[in-house]
């Protein structure tokens, strides 16, 4: 079982035999995870039907609709592998909300700090594991935990349980602003789509682990020397642990992988270790360079 379910999966799925008191969900097996390596990072025909079958099943159990902002129904998304690995997605909790949905769990819960704060929360985990901004390396900046310092510094408080509900308000604005500045795209807020860029980071893990960019935006088309520049910018980004952006993208191709973490506009602190520069020249002179950190 483990091996079509993963180990997580195969764990619930255990749990359920027993009769234990396990949530509803449902698991995407490790067979369409094959499938989607082997078929060019796309999915079996059948899946978008099952995922709605699965969701009108728990919504059925739950008594509770996806994406109804009267009476919500959110998901959390789990990666998982038939062996544990380094790099496997964290989990995305609260997937389903929303600036209508935020408004109808305060409703519900009478607890307007419960809903905000969760709603933060929600946008800061599928901005870190989704869309690609969560820190690789210990010495990375966090831009979500940098917002949230900045605003406790200026309102003199030291714990995030010190926020208002206006402070989370803010926050979720800033964090949604900053994806946008960083990825060139808008923050999803539809229910769906939340919960398809959780199932594509899943299969596309490694993906967002790997910086993509151009320098060719701030250079232009050099008339020579374009290959040893490139080389230079390469060599300087490892050494002072800076990706150079893409400059001037607003607008990412629908074309694009979605899974692919493009650093767009603003550059970014990584600890580098490798870097790869490909060289694409008129008339078909191209080359492909790796360059890597020396450790002393």
């Amino acid at each position: 079982m483990k091996s079509l379910l993963g180990g997580k999966g195969a764990n619930l799925a255990e749990m359920c035999r027993l009769g234990l008191p396990v949530p509803p969900g449902f698991t995407i097996s490790t067979d369409v995870c094959t499938y989607y390596y082997k078929h060019h990072s796309s999915y079996p025909k059948s899946l978008e039907a099952e995922v709605l079958e699965n969701i009108r099943r728990i919504e059925s159990e739950i008594g509770k609709t996806f994406g109804d902002p009267e009476n919500p129904l959110l998901f959390s998304v789990r990666s998982g592998a038939r062996a544990s690995m380094p790099g496997m997605m964290d989990t995305v909790l609260n997937l389903g909300m929303n600036d209508k949905i935020v408004v109808g769990i305060a409703n519900l819960s009478k607890n307007p700090r419960f809903a905000w704060d969760n709603y933060r929360r929600f946008v800061q985990m599928y901005g870190d594991v989704v869309l690609g901004l969560q820190p690789i390396n210990p010495n990375d900046a966090d831009p979500f935990e940098e917002i949230i310092d900045k605003l406790k510094a200026e309102k003199r408080i030291e714990l995030d349980t010190d926020l208002s509900v206006d402070d989370l308000k803010f926050l979720v604005q800033e964090f949604k602003y900053v994806i946008k500045a960083r990825t060139g795209k808008e923050f999803p807020t539809d229910p769906m789509k939340q919960l398809w860029g959780a199932i594509s980071a899943v299969f596309g893990t490694h993906a967002k682990t790997i910086n993509i960019n151009s320098t060719k935006s701030m250079t232009g088309h050099l008339l020579g020397a374009a290959g040893a520049i490139e080389a230079i910018s390469s060599v300087l980004a490892i050494q002072n642990g800076i990706i150079p952006p893409t400059i001037n993208h607003t607008v990412v191709d629908e074309s694009i992988n979605p899974e692919l973490n493009l650093t767009l506009n603003n550059a970014q602190k990584r600890d580098i270790k490798v870097a790869m520069s490909n060289t694409f020249g008129f008339g078909g002179h191209n080359a492909c360079v790796l360059f890597k950190k020396i450790e002393n």
